[in-house]
């Protein structure tokens, strides 16, 4: 059966990289004033809008699934509260660029300043992810067999012993 909850760091990876290319894309076509570059960003916008929503829906599902106890609730918060900020800002991208004549182009520079809030939010919410995941460990399991800290030797290979000590 499959593991919904385990479902949202796998596909969040999606929504940070199309992003985040959407942005780069819209200053490339800027600095360029190429075309192509901005049919890229679109593209990137369209798909990294769709990505926010299931990365959203996943979200949710993981929340489920994991125990938040003590400093990690107040980060865990951040992250919600950074995840809802861009699936908002993302969807309202996602639907100016699907409205019918290119409604995006008209508001350009507002558009780039959204988008540009929609990378500084997923930023600090995928900043918080991690330090859910690398700090406080939330969502990461033991497997049997798995070993809780690594193993030190005590005489670690050449420490404290001159190689005429060895022979």
């Amino acid at each position: 059966m499959l593991d919904t909850h385990l479902l949202h760091p796998k596909v969040v990876h999606f929504t940070v990289a199309l992003l985040i290319m959407a942005l780069l894309f819209e200053v490339l076509r800027l600095v360029t004033r190429k075309d192509m570059f901005g049919e890229t960003a679109r593209w990137n916008m369209i798909f990294g809008g769709l990505a926010a929503i299931v990365t959203f829906v996943t979200g949710l599902l993981a929340e489920s699934h994991v125990v938040i106890a003590g400093a990690a609730k107040e980060v865990f918060e951040r992250h919600e509260t950074f995840g809802y900020i861009t699936m908002i800002l993302a969807v309202v991208l996602l639907i100016w660029h699907l409205a019918p004549g290119r409604l995006y182009r008209r508001f350009y520079s507002f558009y780039l300043i959204i988008l540009a809030a929609v990378v500084v939010s997923l930023s600090m919410g995928a900043y918080n992810g991690g330090r859910l995941v690398y700090e406080f460990g939330v969502g990461v399991g033991m497997k049997s067999g798995a070993v809780e800290k690594p193993v030190i030797p005590d005489n670690p290979a050449g420490a404290g012993t001159s190689s005429s000590e060895s022979n």
